[in-house]
């Protein structure tokens, strides 16, 4: 099985002080992923 390389980043955007917005991707180095991998999220604290 080949080794997987990808890099990841995410940031997050405190939409209040118990809400947050966050989104990053996952983007292919070696071809064995997919190219990229984009998200977003939302975050409540209850």
């Amino acid at each position: 099985m080949p080794f997987i390389y990808t890099l990841d980043e995410a940031l997050t955007y405190a939409l209040s002080p118990n809400m947050q917005l966050d989104f990053g991707g996952n983007f292919c180095l070696n071809g064995v992923t997919p190219r990229a991998q984009l998200y977003i999220g939302l975050s409540q604290r209850f």
